[in-house]
């Protein structure tokens, strides 16, 4: 039988290291959690392998072949930067050397965002892909004892019937915050009257 051309050194079968055709590979290779060493891929590799985009930072799982002829990064293509990279992993409390934070991912995780401090549940697609960003900087929530309703209008807080128990110490008072238009009772603290009105409606349009 004929031997092996790859061990016997024939210059017409010779299996090329994939960084030969991919020079970038170099660079974009992830040493940390790729179990093999970058020299003992070809280019006729077809595993999915850890691949870090020098552009945005951000780790894809990906064949070698498919990712370079995609020609850019996807989540380069949704406009993300290695800031916003950084920052996301920072905050998802994942060490990338370790550890695989799926961008397309859609299933929930917690993050602590690195401005406010405040803990949040979103999906790492919804990061990555900047679907959705911190809900209290995007004034969704309030920050307790800060930006919150309670905190902003404790007058008024005061005279809230709070029948469902609502943290309003978590109620933003954006004009586009969660729960700030929801009909809610309110006692007069003068003559106990009571009535309906949102917190829209008692901040914004003065209804009392």
């Amino acid at each position: 039988s004929k031997a092996c051309p790859q061990c016997h050194g024939d210059k017409n079968f010779i299996r090329k290291p994939a960084y030969i055709k991919y020079p970038q590979l170099k660079n974009d290779w992830c040493s940390e959690l790729n179990d093999v060493p970058l020299e003992s891929v070809y280019v006729d590799d077809r595993t999915v392998r850890y691949l870090k985009c020098s552009k945005c930072g951000v780790i894809i799982l990906d064949n070698i072949e498919n990712y370079y002829n995609n020609k850019e990064c996807p989540l380069c293509k949704a406009g993300l930067s290695k800031d916003e990279s950084s920052r996301i992993y920072n905050e998802s409390g994942i060490d990338w050397t370790k550890h695989f934070l799926d961008p397309n991912q859609h299933e929930k995780i917690n993050w602590r965002c690195e401005k406010c401090g405040q803990p949040f549940s979103l999906s790492p697609k919804q990061r990555f892909f900047k679907q959705e960003h911190c809900p209290y900087c995007n004034h969704k929530y309030g920050i307790p004892g800060k930006t919150s309703f309670k905190a902003l209008y404790p007058d008024i807080e005061r005279e809230m019937i709070n029948e469902d128990n609502t943290d309003t110490d978590r109620i933003a008072v954006k004009k586009n915050s969660i729960g700030i238009g929801t009909q809610r009772q309110w006692k007069c603290p003068k003559c106990n009257y009571h009535w309906k009105a949102s917190i829209y409606d008692r901040i914004y349009l003065n209804v009392s």
